[in-house]
């Protein structure tokens, strides 16, 4: 009796998914982003000239971008708060330093302050805080971020809020040319920061490369396949064991085979059970968190590899069993 092979799905599912989900690799947004004139008409005037384009908004142009902040004009035009404007133009046009090129937006407790003041005209009008603006996206110290300087700005002339902005560009300016030595861009944390030539690695829970609809469904595409995979191969193995006499070579590699690929679906498995900070993150003593790579100390992550690694080297060399086996069989006949 022949067992039918186990197909190999989550090779074939890797490569499949692959093509999709870099799309938005943050080596291809490095690859095209730069730093580009502002050409929004709404935001020529404020005190930085230089935006990063293409930045975090799905626009493929600034015109693009400027259509969106023509809806924010009239709550602008109400100058519920002094700094609504430039808010607004940092988020769809975000600061680019030409010393160091990446965004730079305003802070989380600028978004704080302009939501505090102009929440409550939206809401008389029955429209909700846009979630572009949702403050929890924006940074905070000790991120890069522009932040004004006084605390009392809503009596500040026009002038003076002008002064206080630019004193703030120029602040973050400063800031980067502080940095102007090898550094990690935006997406990355810098694993040691006293040292020139430190690595940097990705941090972990932030969308570098995927977005969190992706990552979701990537998780739950393998956790799915993986399950069939361990459902199909372990009942081909308790088939195997019932009567083992019963099968020969070639059969016989069927069942390594799907021992092989059991094992194998054990990585993608314990995505259910064991958080991804567990399993690939590790923390430096600053309190951020990152992807670890090239390192034997997380344990559940040197498992996943063996597993992950070793099985699907056996099981190829056991396919290649299987057609030689299958090969001198035929001869024979």
């Amino acid at each position: 009796m022949l067992i039918a092979a186990p197909f190999p799905w989550p090779q074939i599912l890797l490569l499949l998914l692959l093509p999709h989900l870099l799309d938005a690799s943050i080596f291809e947004q490095a690859s095209r982003s730069r730093c580009e004139p502002i050409e929004i008409p709404l935001c020529k005037d404020i005190p930085y000239k230089y935006t990063y384009f293409p930045n975090s908004l799905p626009q493929p142009d600034q015109q693009s971008l400027q259509t969106q902040t023509e809806h924010f004009k009239p709550l602008i035009k109400t100058n519920c708060n002094p700094h609504i404007k430039f808010f607004v133009c940092s988020v769809f046009a975000p600061m680019c330093p030409e010393l160091m090129p990446q965004a730079v937006t305003s802070c989380r407790s600028v978004c704080e302050e302009v939501k505090r003041d102009c929440v409550s005209i939206l809401e008389k009008f029955g429209i909700e805080w846009p979630e572009l603006l949702n403050c929890s996206r924006f940074p905070q110290a000790p991120d890069l971020c522009m932040k004004p300087t006084n605390e009392h700005n809503s009596y500040l002339g026009t002038d003076q809020l002008e002064s206080e902005q630019r004193d703030s560009v120029a602040s973050i300016e400063g800031r980067i040319f502080a940095k102007a030595i090898p550094t990690c861009p935006n997406d990355l944390v810098n694993l040691d920061p006293t040292d020139r030539n430190g690595h940097c690695a990705l941090q972990c829970n932030r969308d570098a490369m995927f977005d969190d609809a992706k990552k979701e469904f990537a998780r739950f595409w393998m956790l799915l396949w993986a399950s069939i995979n361990l459902a199909i191969t372990t009942f081909t193995v308790l088939t195997f064991l019932i009567d083992r006499q019963r099968f020969r070579f070639p059969e016989r590699s069927i069942f390594y085979l799907s021992a092989c690929y059991m094992l194998f679906s054990l990585p993608s498995l314990s995505r259910a059970f064991i958080s991804y900070e567990r399993s690939a993150c590790e923390r430096i003593p600053t309190g951020q968190s990152f992807l670890i790579i090239g390192t034997l100390d997380n344990t559940p992550c040197v498992i996943s590899f063996i597993l992950t690694y070793y099985f699907s080297m056996a099981s190829s060399l056991w396919w290649l069993m299987l057609t030689f086996t299958c090969n001198a069989r035929i001869a024979i006949l």
